[in-house]
């Protein structure tokens, strides 16, 4: 039972490092060009969204590839 709130917890700090890394990543893009003017708070809400898709893309990544490497243990 400790086990799998050990791994709750582990699974969340990966989502939300994940999506902070995400998040950073992309305010180096430069959308204001692709974007229509004064639409600032719609702007925002995109880089959100678009840091929660990659941030749970990238950390589901990371999680299976952690599942893999316990699975290929069991292989030897």
């Amino acid at each position: 039972m400790v086990s799998i709130g050990v791994s709750a917890v582990i699974k969340t700090i990966v989502y939300l490092v994940m999506m902070y890394i995400s998040f950073w990543a992309l305010q180096s893009i430069r959308l204001d060009r692709l974007l229509k003017p004064n639409f600032e708070r719609q702007a925002r809400m995109l880089y959100i969204l678009m840091s929660f898709a990659l941030g749970y893309l990238s950390a589901e990544f990371v999680l299976t590839i952690f599942d893999l490497s316990q699975l290929y243990s069991l292989l030897f």
